[in-house]
C-alpha cells in the first residue's frame, strides 16, 4: 500500500512561475503577486524553497521589477531633471530594493581582536538614566 501524504497538498501551480515573472516585469512585487492568487507572501516563498523553477522565478521577477523602477526613475529625470520630484522613486529603490546609503563599519581591537570596552559604574547609571528619559519622552509613560 503507498504512503498518504501528510499534510494539506499545496496549492503551488507551475504557471505561476510566469505570473510571478510577468508581475516583475510590470514593476510589481512578490507580495502583491502573493496577493493577487490569494496568499501571503510567506507562502509564495515556501514555495520557492519546495521548487527550484518557482525559485528562479522569484528571483528574475525580482531582477525585473528592480529594473523596471531603475528605468522609471531615469525617465523621471529625462523629462525634467531640475523640476521633478524624486521622493517616492528613492523611497521605492531605498526600502523595496535595498539601496541607499549604507556603510558597514567593523571595528577590532589590538592585533584584531575582539573589541572590548569597559565602562564605569557611573557611566553605565548615565546611560541607563538618559534611556529612561528617553523613553518617557517618546512614549509619553514612565518605564518604572
Amino acid at each position: 500500500m503507498p504512503k498518504r501524504a501528510v499534510g494539506r497538498p499545496t496549492d503551488y501551480k507551475p504557471e505561476y512561475c510566469q505570473g510571478v515573472i510577468e508581475f516583475g516585469r510590470k514593476g510589481k512585487f512578490h507580495f502583491e503577486f502573493a496577493n493577487s492568487i490569494g496568499k501571503h507572501v510567506s507562502v509564495i516563498y515556501a514555495w520557492g524553497t519546495k521548487h527550484e523553477e518557482f525559485q528562479d522565478a522569484l528571483k528574475e521577477a525580482k531582477q525585473l521589477c528592480e529594473e523596471y523602477w531603475l528605468n522609471t526613475g531615469r525617465a523621471l529625470i529625462a523629462s525634467s531633471p531640475k523640476s521633478h520630484d524624486s521622493k517616492p522613486w528613492w523611497y521605492i529603490m531605498n526600502n523595496l530594493h535595498g539601496w541607499g546609503d549604507k556603510q558597514k563599519i567593523e571595528l577590532t581591537g589590538k592585533d584584531g581582536e575582539a573589541l572590548t570596552v569597559q565602562l564605569s559604574a557611573e557611566t553605565i547609571k548615565e546611560l541607563n538614566e538618559k534611556a529612561r528619559s528617553e523613553n518617557k519622552r517618546s512614549t509619553g509613560r514612565s518605564s518604572d
